[in-house]
């Protein structure tokens, strides 16, 4: 079973370090979690997804991924 995760994900965070192709693959998958809250840890389609869960609800993915000393900052 392919993962659901958006820390699977997390590469895309190297940017112009990528290839174009898999910066382009790894934007498309994120798009997949996208909510009306930001990055959802887990892809909202997923078993796994829990609409009012926290660590695979909606609102985890931002603080766990681009928290104090992450590179995206």
């Amino acid at each position: 079973m392919a993962s659901t995760s958006l820390l699977d994900l997390m590469a895309i965070v190297l940017g112009t370090g990528l290839l174009d192709d898999i910066r382009q693959t790894l934007a498309r998958d994120i798009e997949a979690h996208l909510t009306a809250f930001g990055p959802a840890t887990e892809q909202p389609s997923s078993e796994y997804y829990e609409a009012d869960g926290y660590w695979r609800g909606p609102i985890r993915a931002s603080s766990v991924c681009a928290g104090p000393g992450s590179p995206t900052r």
